[in-house]
């Protein structure tokens, strides 16, 4: 048994609980068989880690991709930028962010960026604590709560796997998290045929037992985490028709596209009626007002992170959408083995953040210590941190909306 107080978790996007099994990765159908786990309740955003990471529900940490900027008159430089063609905007801003790394989605043109502030943790190739906490700012979560008793690691390389197991576990931290990103972005880019989900989980099964192995060693903890899976897409969707139709300024209604959600911010009622019988005419999806989001506990108080989302059914893609720029994906295709496949096709394979209650939206989390119990057979995202905390014999601070679940 792992002594208490050190706890080390494994966080692997993407891996999807309808994939594990004997034949595929027997070493993890083994650790659900023997210790205990539940499934996690996500929500319908591509990007959990900051649920994960506070404690909080959207709502509360405010990280929901894109927030409305107050209403101000354009500046003559502004007024000259608009009048360029998008491509040659947004093709400037990616250079410039190459350079400078200035822009969060320096893909969306500036006509609509100005009016957007971005809110989002997402990394890329590597990041560590450092750049986790500088991310979050002063929002509450386990960086500030448990200090440098935390540590966090990131990677999205999969050949990053032997120096995963080199780094060891723990290293003087009481709860290290390492998020191995690569299986993530492995389907949405590169698992297509059967051999490529086999080479892919079998590598994942095997990383998971060595360091297992390794927290057996060392007497501390492990966690084994996901927060979603995957749907593979059959078909896609261009907005841009139905959007042309509505012929506003985005200084009135602005919206952003991404890969499988669309939302909208609208200043007057003329553009709300517009955009609502709009969004009653787009195939494929489903229309929901910010007042909706309830339902998946995401209660924001006003429309400032979206008045209207449409987000697509399981199997849909939106495509073009706002995260996609032909030289960015013809810079990550020749940069990323795994991301290959770009360079023929610039749309995914496979996508996840749709409505939580669809099988590709199902996470698990899993405590291997035998001595431990789970209290429910589900679990929601913002539990995972309070149960961290409990595993570590620590209270759960009052700013988080989950509770612990372990016990």
């Amino acid at each position: 048994m792992a002594g208490p107080g050190r706890v080390f978790v494994c966080y692997v996007p993407g891996c999807d609980l309808r994939r594990l099994g004997p034949a595929q990765t027997p070493y993890i159908a083994r650790l659900l068989r023997d210790f205990p786990w539940a499934k996690a309740r996500t929500y319908p955003s591509p990007e959990q880690l900051s649920t994960l990471i506070t404690g909080q529900r959207p709502h509360g940490h405010g990280m929901w991709q894109a927030q409305l900027r107050p209403a101000r008159p354009r500046s003559a430089l502004e007024r000259l930028i608009d009048l360029l063609p998008d491509w040659l905007t947004t093709t400037g801003q990616c250079a410039l962010h190459q350079l400078t790394r200035r822009f969060d989605v320096p893909t969306v043109a500036p006509r609509r960026r100005r009016w957007m502030e971005f809110h989002r943790l997402k990394f890329y190739g590597r990041a560590d604590t450092g750049r986790l906490g500088r991310a979050l700012g002063a929002r509450p979560s386990l960086v500030s709560a448990l200090g440098p008793a935390f540590r966090y690691r990131f990677t999205d390389a999969w050949e990053d796997r032997e120096a995963v197991l080199r780094q060891g576990v723990g290293d003087g931290a009481r709860l290290d998290l390492l998020q191995f990103h690569a299986l993530d972005v492995a389907g949405h880019w590169a698992l297509e045929a059967a051999e490529d989900f086999r080479t892919y989980y079998g590598g994942v099964d095997a990383l998971v037992r060595d360091l297992h192995a390794q927290c057996e060693r060392a007497g501390v903890t492990m966690v084994l985490l996901s927060d979603h899976g995957q749907e593979q897409v059959r078909e896609s969707v261009d907005l841009r028709p139905w959007l042309r139709q509505l012929d506003l300024p985005p200084e009135e209604c602005l919206y952003y596209l991404q890969p499988i959600t669309l939302r909208f911010w609208c200043r007057t009622e003329r553009v709300r009626r517009a955009v609502a019988g709009l969004l009653k005419a787009l195939p494929h999806g489903t229309a929901l007002t910010y007042q909706d989001l309830r339902r998946y506990q995401i209660a924001f108080e006003d429309p400032a992170h979206g008045a209207f989302y449409f987000i697509a059914d399981p199997g849909w893609l939106f495509f073009p959408h706002d995260f996609h720029h032909p030289l960015v994906n013809v810079l990550f295709g020749l940069r990323h083995p795994q991301q290959r496949r770009r360079l023929r096709d610039p749309r995914h394979l496979a996508y996840h953040g749709y409505l939580p209650h669809h099988a590709s939206e199902q996470g698990f989390m899993a405590v291997l210590d035998r001595t431990r119990q789970v209290r429910t057979p589900e679990i929601d995202l913002a539990d995972v941190a309070p149960s961290l905390l409990r595993l570590l014999g620590e209270a759960v601070p009052t700013f988080m909306h989950g509770e612990a679940r372990f016990a």
